[in-house]
């Protein structure tokens, strides 16, 4: 499973740059899966921004989304709303119009403060109409 996945990193040497990306994944996904919702979203956050480095931006929408689930599950809807805006943002500007839909509509519908809310309706008007449904 997934810790069999992270031993062939290696510990505790970090493994290439190019890796780091998928390790951070990796951990964020076991965490979820052991209830650590906030140390998943802390994995999937620094997951996102090796990918974002990497020039992966829809490996980093899906980080982002799953540091929106961490977060969910973790009881803060405020947060999750923004990462899920951020990445759906992030698949509007790389014509991933059916999952910015997805994951705007997502933000849209958790407790999130007026200004998420607002970004992320503004941004699913801007989609193409079989995307914002």
């Amino acid at each position: 499973g997934l810790a069999a996945a992270l031993a062939a990193f290696g510990q505790p040497k970090a493994p290439p740059p190019e890796w780091q990306a998928d390790r951070e994944d990796l951990m964020a996904r076991l965490a979820l899966l052991r209830g650590q919702n906030r140390e998943a979203a802390a994995h999937a956050q620094r997951a996102a921004d090796f990918y974002r480095t990497q020039l992966d931006y829809r490996a980093m929408a899906e980080a982002v989304v799953l540091a929106a689930r961490a977060m969910q599950h973790a009881g803060a809807p405020q947060e999750a709303a923004r990462f899920y805006l951020q990445a759906g943002q992030s698949a509007a500007a790389r014509g991933d119009a059916a999952s910015a839909g997805r994951w705007l509509r997502q933000a849209t519908r958790l407790e999130a403060d007026a200004g998420t809310r607002r970004a992320a309706r503004d941004t699913l008007s801007a989609l193409p109409k079989s995307a914002s449904r």
